[in-house]
């Protein structure tokens, strides 16, 4: 029988813990996210801007809750650089990559780590500036946005909602 242990394990017990980074033990975890309304109009390359994470955050939970909006088939959820920095697109689908919206989600759906695009398994763990694929932390915020790439005709509510631990 083999007996595994993740690296924060393996520092407790050897290092009393003090080398553990806040983003895996002990850190602050708080909730972030909102609703916004999709009107007929919003539709192909739309970007709806959901809430704000600090580069060395790392997002636990991510889900989604929407109205059956008919065509819309493909969206994605990412990270775009706040507007003060520009605002242009980082990784439109790093956290969910092509989401279908057509079926409505009256209880909030997990999808982080969907798609092809996605936060695999291996990197749950990591930090947002690592799932970016950045050498070091940029000390930086990111907005998470959802962009529509076949954004159909149909108007409704869109939920989008995450739990963070603080990488403070």
């Amino acid at each position: 029988m083999a007996n595994k242990k993740t690296t924060t394990i393996t520092n407790a017990e050897t290092n009393g813990g003090s080398i553990n980074a806040a983003h895996l033990v002990r850190g602050q975890l708080y909730a972030a996210g909102g609703v916004i309304a999709k009107a007929a109009d919003d539709t192909d390359t739309n970007v709806f801007r959901y809430f704000r994470v600090k580069s060395s955050d790392r997002i636990t939970s991510l889900r989604i809750s929407n109205a059956a909006l008919t065509g819309a088939t493909d969206v994605d959820l990412g990270f775009y650089q706040i507007a003060s920095a520009g605002g242009a697109v980082v990784s439109k689908d790093k956290l969910a990559d092509g989401l279908s919206l057509a079926s409505a989600r009256a209880n909030p759906t997990e999808v982080l780590g969907t798609g092809t695009n996605g936060v695999a398994v291996a990197d749950q763990a990591k930090r947002v500036w690592e799932w970016l694929g950045l050498t070091a932390d940029p000390g930086i915020e990111y907005d998470v946005a959802l962009t529509f790439n076949t954004g159909g005709t149909a108007a409704g509510a869109i939920g989008v909602f995450a739990d963070i631990a603080s990488g403070n």
